[in-house]
């Protein structure tokens, strides 16, 4: 893996020295400035083409540190502190372009309790967990790269295919070693319509897989470890010593978007579908349990950025969750027949936005204001024994941006607060076990009101025409009335060419 990884770096390079743009690092600088966030999204890869009009590559080193002073979800511990290393290429050429990226991160999350499984949202609630815990050290592998070419004057075709592999491991008892392979590919197309209009659709698909074992060395005797099936139960029978086990599962799913030139109304409309297994390896491969996600999402904005900018944007998220359990007759041969299955969790997640965006541009000075309100919501409920959760949230957020584009001197800054009312929070669990108390820590502290806020800093400067390095700060407070506080810095250095 660290061969291949290397190569992948060496490739970014590589392509970079071959692009050999004439256009002074300044300039290129400038026209990847992010000044108006994501109002308006290029990162499909049927529309990627229209990000940027210069190459860039970019490497860099960083750093992040996260303390929590009581853990919002203990399954995901309490703390990280993790280094980094990022290599960024898009690289511009007549027809269209071309554009890879690359990274490595190692670090320690502190604390994790009740949890030894990797990808803990996504496979949720069908995790594996025990009643110790600790510290978790990790590893995480990125890189990925697409190409977009135009066919014609009007259409145009792209492709991206992403890879990650993860590993996690613990060097005392517990001694989880998790690893996982997540790999995605995506294939769109768009159309120019009524002059400066993209009409695009996309379409992806991804397999994924994740080992899950445990072990134990201390004579002293081992802690109890369950197989969760949500909001605290577990699936009693499997407990104990049949913690080997892995994951598989697939994704499938699309968007149809509308972006255009510049100003305008841009609108984006998606689909995924995610599914996983959870097979018990020690027991001949058992397929314990099996869920499935649904995703979907809709946004429409109208972008103005002239000298004079702004913009309007409303979006909405939806997911819905369902998970089966298994049930299993007596062994034979170690054989476990399926006798029935069950339909017991289902979760859902709703939010909803409604932003605007005012600012000015000029050739040295960019500013811009931003103010949204949103809804979010989440809610689960297991059937047998009837259990429920249900949590909301209404707020807002303020924030604001700005930027000096010297000659050879970039500054950006931007910083926002929002502030989240409780509009309503509900919580039945059956009994009062030992497994439900990340449940109820949890719920404690999300059933209140809570404020958040983003600050970042960035400086680059330019030697000549080829060559920038910045430096990248970013930090981010969370504060919960009911008395727990989050704290989050991220320092990047690195260069770009």
């Amino acid at each position: 893996m660290r061969t291949f990884f290397t190569t992948i770096l060496l490739l970014f390079f590589a392509i970079a020295n071959a692009a050999n743009d004439t256009i002074p690092i300044a300039t290129r600088i400038k026209d990847g400035w992010e000044k108006y966030g994501d109002f308006i999204p290029f990162e499909k890869p049927s529309v990627k083409v229209l990000k940027s009009k210069y190459s860039q590559t970019s490497v860099s080193v960083g750093v992040t540190l996260r303390n929590e002073s009581l853990a919002v979800m203990p399954q995901l511990g309490k703390g990280e502190f993790s280094g980094n290393f990022n290599a960024n290429t898009f690289i511009t050429y007549k027809k269209g372009a071309t554009w890879g990226n690359a990274s490595y991160t190692n670090g320690k999350i502190a604390d994790v309790q009740f949890n030894e499984t990797s990808d803990y949202a996504m496979l949720y609630p069908y995790t594996l967990g025990d009643s110790v815990g600790g510290d978790l050290r990790f590893q995480n592998y990125r890189f990925g790269g697409g190409v977009n070419t135009a066919l014609d004057s009007n259409w145009k075709l792209g492709v991206e295919a992403q890879y990650r592999a993860d590993l996690a491991y613990r060097q005392i008892d517990p001694r989880p070693k998790n690893l996982v392979t997540d790999l995605d590919a995506t294939v769109g197309a768009s159309r120019r319509i009524a002059g400066k209009y993209h009409v695009s659709l996309d379409l992806n698909a991804g397999k994924y897989k994740q080992t899950n074992s445990l072990r134990f060395f201390s004579e002293l005797g081992v802690p109890n470890v369950v197989h969760f099936t949500g909001l605290g139960t577990q699936y009693y029978r499997f407990q104990g010593s049949n913690y080997n086990t892995y994951y598989k599962g697939y994704r499938v799913g699309g968007s149809l978007g509308i972006v255009p030139d510049g100003n305008g109304w841009h609108g984006n409309i998606a689909y995924n579908f995610f599914t996983f297994t959870k097979i018990i390896s020690s027991l001949n491969e058992l397929p314990m349990v099996r869920a499935g996600e649904h995703q979907t999402s809709g946004e429409i904005a109208d972008l103005n950025a002239e000298s004079n900018a702004w913009g309007i944007k409303l979006n909405a998220d939806y997911s819905r969750k369902l998970g089966t359990e298994n049930i299993f007759g007596d062994a034979a041969d170690n054989v476990y027949p399926l006798i029935m299955s069950l339909e017991q969790f289902s979760a859902e997640n709703l939010n909803l936005q409604l932003s605007a965006l005012y600012g000015q541009s000029a050739e040295v000075h960019d500013w811009n204001i931003t103010a949204n309100v949103c809804y979010l919501s989440h809610s689960e409920k297991y059937n047998s024994p009837a259990q429920h959760l249900t949590l909301a949230h209404a707020g807002g957020k303020v924030g604001g941006q700005y930027g000096y584009k010297g000659i050879s001197l970039h500054i950006s800054i931007s910083t926002d607060l929002g502030f989240y009312a409780s509009t309503r929070h509900d919580l039945l669990l059956y009994g009062n076990s030992i497994w439900q108390s990340p449940i109820r820590q949890t719920y404690g502290i999300l059933s209140g009101h809570f404020i958040q806020s983003n600050t970042s800093f960035r400086i680059s400067y330019s030697f000549g025409n080829d060559i920038a390095i910045f430096l990248d700060l970013r930090y981010s407070y969370s504060r919960f009335f009911s008395g727990c506080d989050i704290h989050q810095g991220i320092i990047s250095v690195g260069m770009m060419m």
